[in-house]
């Protein structure tokens, strides 16, 4: 028995909702339309696929069996003969021991003969040596006697000077306090004759207001005195009588007040006169004082000064008296020294006298050391053809062994795939069988009677068993699919490992061949090593040729795993899509998309002319050659529910096909999409296929090969093998903020929380845009939440995952932007800002000062 079951598990007798199916005559039809008759007819043809689709994959699954026990076996024969090159492996590593083990001896041998040959040599080149160096020690200490002698008489000349030079400044001394003494008893007369002035000022001031207080009395006076008073006469008319009358007559006392007031006047203007005299006496007194005194706190420095001169006169004699004592004491050690040297020389003089016998004796063993090196080396050449045969030998077996033990573990893969492939079969075949059971159930009821509620109970327990197979079933295929796609990764690492280790064991070589590679040394270090040498460097110290080698050995083998893991991470993320659904990608315009050499997007399209042409996102037109780019494919993304897409809103919604064969669309929680498929946007990831990213890998080993032939010429030049210079960095410069914010605007990106970092929805989603200041030109990266292994950054700016050396980069050079620093050419990970040098933490994401 056998039945057919779509792809995505669902089988149309399990969408059936009837619960009963009574029938009361043979053209009778039920709640579903459908007559007895028609049931019997669907049930009878269900029942015959499901048995033909249990048969088949019942074989299949024998098949999957039998390959398997037939891989098996065959590991038997491999692994024997994988065991017989061990045997002869290990054969060979004997012998090459015992060879390296007479080469040690021999090489022992040879280094003591060399060893005689040396010591006789330097004995003599030492008894030589020794009487030149007392020769030339006589000389020199006779030399240091007669500069002694000359010092000792320039210090005694030094100490005559110093005592005159005191008797001089003591003198001076002497005359500065007389002359200060002087001035200030001059001063004190200005002094008084300041006061006397000031005095007199005052006086003038009494007399000046006593004048001015009469005057204004005087006026006052007038100011009440008429000046002309009545005065009464008689007189006699014509007809002679007497009368009276009164006339203004000038009043004496008015003019002998305006007498008055003008001898006050007079006066005032005397006292003011002699006031003014007064007071310019006294300006002429105070600058004299002033004067005075000016002239009293210069001498008070001159005094100064001259007792500073007679304490450092005082100084200078104690230490020209001690200069000498200390040339008196360097003239009796020089002395003594002569005496000495001149015993040496004589000592040496014997000593040579000795060693030219010695010489004889020496020459002697240096052509018995010749003679027993030459017979040494003749053994040695003979032990080392025998040594290379061997190794050459040991490394054609331990190759084949190699490839037997790939071919094992190959295999063993194989069989392990086939046998899961097998497993994978059984619940489907369960499920497809529990089916079919309910099928004939149904069928046995339709045929007899009306259903009661037990066999209707019945039916409906096997639809729930099917359905609970079916499951199973699905997950057996979901996990026979996951491991098509590991060994499928594990196949491209394999593969990747392959070339990526080919092309960097070929640079390592010619690495080795530029640092003279002494062939036994250590050159694989660790992190920590690799730290101590790079600030060995920053100290401006030199690094050996070993040291060298080290640092650019461990710089390749993490480029090469760096490599080697970004390749597998691409093809992982594509390795179960179907490849007949991949295709180039567009942008929602519909243009084709393209990248150029430095990975970035170039879009084509037709201008105003009709005229192909390709341009950047930011409508820069691509100048390079049309073979050059490469078309950026991408495929569906699909997860465990189906084929992603999103609707209006953003959310996502899955793409599967129902029972009858059409498409459905399901949100998350199983609620169907309602609206139109053309509403819908499906969620496309950029496909890297295998010969693709191969090409990558070649590529970036090519640019190696390029710098190592560079790196070659340059040393080549320099013709320098001991060490190399201090590190210096080249000339740092801003980051024009200016230029990088109007090209985020031209591409419309948004500010992101961080300086440097923009955000944009793209055509493959969300990406953080940072900017190079050393290029000044953005990168993308893909952005989302926090643990999405997809993503390098989060949408805020960070970094997810550290150990992301790309990403790490990108965040340095944010991290820059942030602390407003300079970008130092070529070095990704130094900033410079006012003279001072920075160093990325990649732990913590900041700069910190770099310390000797």
């Amino acid at each position: 028995m056998s039945m057919n079951v779509n792809g995505n598990g669902y089988n149309p007798y399990l969408q059936r909702t009837s619960s009963s199916s009574k029938t009361t005559g043979a053209n009778n039809v039920d709640s579903t339309g459908e007559t007895k008759e028609e049931k019997i007819k669907k049930l009878t043809e269900k029942i015959q696929k499901l048995t033909d689709s249990i048969t088949n994959l019942k074989a299949q699954a024998e098949s999957y069996e039998m390959q398997a026990e037939n891989i098996k076996n065959s590991v038997s024969s491999i692994t024997a003969a994988a065991e017989s090159v061990q045997t002869l492996v290990s054969q060979l590593d004997s012998s090459i021991s015992e060879l390296e083990s007479r080469k040690s001896q021999v090489e022992a041998n040879k280094q003591t003969a060399q060893e005689n040959v040396n010591k006789a040599k330097e004995n003599v080149e030492q008894k030589k040596e020794a009487l030149e160096n007392a020769e030339t020690n006589v000389t020199e200490k006779q030399a240091a006697l007669e500069t002694a002698e000359a010092a000792v008489t320039e210090k005694e000349e030094a100490v005559e000077n110093a005592k005159t030079a005191l008797e001089e400044k003591e003198t001076a001394y002497q005359e500065a306090q007389d002359k200060l003494a002087e001035l200030d008893e001059n001063y004190k007369q200005a002094v008084e004759a300041t006061r006397a002035a000031q005095e007199k000022v005052n006086s003038a001031q009494e007399a000046v207001n006593s004048a001015q207080s009469a005057l204004s009395s005087a006026q006052a006076t007038l100011s009440s005195t008429p000046s002309t008073i009545p005065e009464t006469r008689t007189g006699t008319s014509a007809d002679g009588t007497t009368y009276t009358y009164t006339v203004q007559v000038p009043n004496p006392a008015y003019a002998a007040a305006q007498q008055a007031v003008k001898e006050a006047e007079a006066n005032l203007a005397e006292k003011e006169k002699e006031l003014q005299a007064a007071q310019e006496e006294l300006q002429k007194c105070k600058d004299a004082e002033q004067k005075a005194l000016d002239a009293v706190n210069t001498q008070k420095e001159e005094v100064a000064q001259a007792k500073q001169a007679v304490e450092d006169a005082q100084q200078q004699l104690e230490e020209a008296e001690q200069a000498l004592k200390t040339a008196e004491e360097e003239l009796e050690k020089a002395q003594q020294e002569v005496e000495k040297a001149e015993q040496e020389l004589q000592k040496a003089q014997e000593a040579v006298t000795q060693a030219e016998a010695d010489l004889e004796t020496a020459n002697q063993q240096l052509e018995e050391a010749y003679a027993a090196l030459e017979a040494i080396n003749e053994e040695l050449n003979q032990i080392n053809e025998q040594l290379a045969q061997k190794q050459s030998e040991k490394a054609q077996l331990s190759q084949q062994l190699g490839k037997l033990q790939g071919q094992l573990s190959a295999i063993d893969q194989q069989a392990a795939l086939y046998k899961q492939m097998a497993e994978a079969l059984q619940p489907t075949i369960e499920a497809m069988e529990a089916e079919l059971e309910a099928a004939w159930e149904e069928l046995n009821q339709l045929k007899g009677e009306e259903l009661d509620e037990e066999a209707q109970a019945e039916i409906d327990k096997a639809k729930q068993e099917a359905l609970a197979a079916q499951e199973a079933a699905r997950a057996a295929q979901k996990a026979a699919q996951e491991a098509l796609a590991a060994k499928a990764t594990s196949e491209f690492q394999l593969a990747a490992q392959a070339v990526a280790l080919q092309r960097a064991s070929a640079i390592l070589n010619r690495l080795k061949a530029m640092y003279n590679y002494d062939g036994t040394s250590e050159i694989n270090i660790d992190q920590e090593q690799y730290d101590a040498l790079q600030k060995k460097l920053r100290k401006g110290e030199g690094l050996t040729d070993l040291e060298n080698l080290q640092m650019a050995t461990f710089e390749l083998m993490q480029a090469t795993k760096q490599l080697i893991q970004d390749a597998t991470e691409k093809f992982s993320k594509t390795a179960n899509v179907d490849t007949t659904k991949v295709k180039q990608m567009t942008d929602t315009t519909g243009r084709l998309m393209f990248k150029d050499e430095d990975g970035k997007i170039v879009y084509k399209t037709v201008d105003e002319e009709g005229k192909t042409v390709y341009q950047y996102e930011d409508g820069k037109e691509y100048e390079g050659e049309e073979k050059d780019l490469k078309a950026v494919m991408g495929a569906p993304v699909i997860e465990d529910k189906g084929e992603v897409y999103t609707d209006a809103n953003g959310k996502k919604v899955y793409k599967n096909t129902d029972q009858n064969g059409n498409e459905e669309f399901t949100y998350e929680d199983g609620s169907l999409f309602t609206g139109h498929y053309s509403e819908l946007t499906q969620k496309i990831q950029e496909y890297n296929g295998k010969d693709s990213l191969m090409e990558e890998i070649n590529a970036k080993f090519d640019e190696m090969d390029a710098e190592m032939t560079a790196a070659e010429e340059e040393r080549a030049a320099d013709n320098d093998t001991a060490v190399d210079e201090p590190v210096t960095y080249p000339e740092s410069k801003a980051v024009d903020t200016e230029k990088r914010d109007a090209e985020a605007k031209e591409l419309g990106l948004t500010p992101s929380d961080r300086d440097g970092a923009y955000m944009k929805e793209t055509a493959f989603g969300t990406f953080l845009y940072v900017w190079d200041p050393e290029t000044e030109e953005f990168k993308e990266f893909p952005a989302g939440e926090e643990g999405d292994e997809e993503c390098d950054f989060t949408t805020s700016g960070n970094v997810i995952d550290r150990t992301n050396d790309k990403a790490v980069e990108a965040d340095a050079k944010i991290a820059l932007q942030e602390a407003g620093l300079n970008v130092v050419p070529g070095e990704p990970f130094i900033a410079e800002k006012d003279g001072t040098y920075y160093e990325y933490n990649k732990e913590t994401g900041k700069f910190e000062e770099m310390k000797e």
